[in-house]
């Protein structure tokens, strides 16, 4: 990529990855290390990049680290600590979000326990109907997840 460009592909990728749950700059510190080279970068190079200040910085590479999105590595002789994106970690993320699709399909079964003698048929009905889906969605995401482990 040409480094004119990457700017402008931090702040187009880092809206895609504010969908997620991540502030404004924790979403284009993913961004930034997903493009740039080295994969690698040091708090400071990070900070100048995305022009925010010390403490928005740490913040966000703090909750990144923390979620497991953002890991740091050192250098032999070299005391910075370079923040860098682990792949693997977000595999097993991704993974692990999956089991919430079951999870939610078991409590709005339980929620159509409860709502059984609904007095509002037609939103009882559409519960069902999200809850249906859900059960399918689980079934078709746990064969993905199956079929791609044997490809690997």
């Amino acid at each position: 990529m040409i480094k004119s460009e990457l700017p402008k592909k931090v702040e187009e990728l880092g809206i895609f990855f504010e969908s997620f749950d991540n502030t404004p700059t924790a979403a284009r510190i993913i961004a930034y290390l997903f493009l740039v080279e080295p994969h690698y970068q040091d708090f400071d190079t990070i900070r100048e990049f995305l022009q925010a200040s010390k403490s928005t910085i740490s913040t966000s590479l703090n909750a990144l680290s923390k979620k497991g999105s953002v890991d740091y590595m050192t250098l032999p002789g070299d005391r910075k600590r370079y923040f860098k994106i682990n792949p693997s970690r977000w595999l097993e993320l991704t993974k692990k979000s999956l089991g919430s699709v079951t999870a939610i399909e078991s409590k709005l079964s339980d929620v159509l326990a409860i709502r059984n003698k609904s007095e509002s048929p037609e939103f009882y009905k559409e519960i069902k109907e999200l809850r249906e889906f859900y059960l399918h969605l689980d079934k078709y995401l746990v064969k993905a997840v199956a079929d791609w482990e044997k490809k690997k």
